[in-house]
């Protein structure tokens, strides 16, 4: 069968789970990582309608390759500001005294 000694290993998961989190994300990089957060999620429904018998729905390399291009996209349109959505997360955040933005900088 397989190598017991890869028997103990833990169950692969998406490769951002490997990502290091800072340990503060100032509020511009939190606005930022919602949005693509947020985005990934919309696609990642939005997309498997139209891509359920495609080339990416081959098995588990697929459904990986899959979660990766969308998150790709995801955070690509966040850099972007291409929805918005982070930009004014920011805003209001500002208006409340986000923490680490006592200053108001950035606007």
């Amino acid at each position: 069968m397989g190598d017991p000694s890869l028997a103990s290993l833990p169950a692969a998961g998406p490769l951002s789970a490997l990502a290091p989190v800072p340990e503060r994300a100032t509020p511009e990089e939190a606005a930022r990582g919602f949005e693509a957060l947020l985005v990934g999620q919309l696609l990642k429904q939005q997309s498997e309608p139209l891509l359920g018998e495609s080339l990416l729905s081959g098995g588990q390399a697929g459904h990986l390759f899959r979660g990766l291009l969308l998150e790709t996209f995801a955070r690509a349109a966040a850099e972007r500001d291409a929805f918005g959505i982070g930009r004014e997360l920011l805003t209001q955040m500002r208006a409340r005294g986000a923490p680490g933005d006592a200053e108001g900088k950035g606007s």
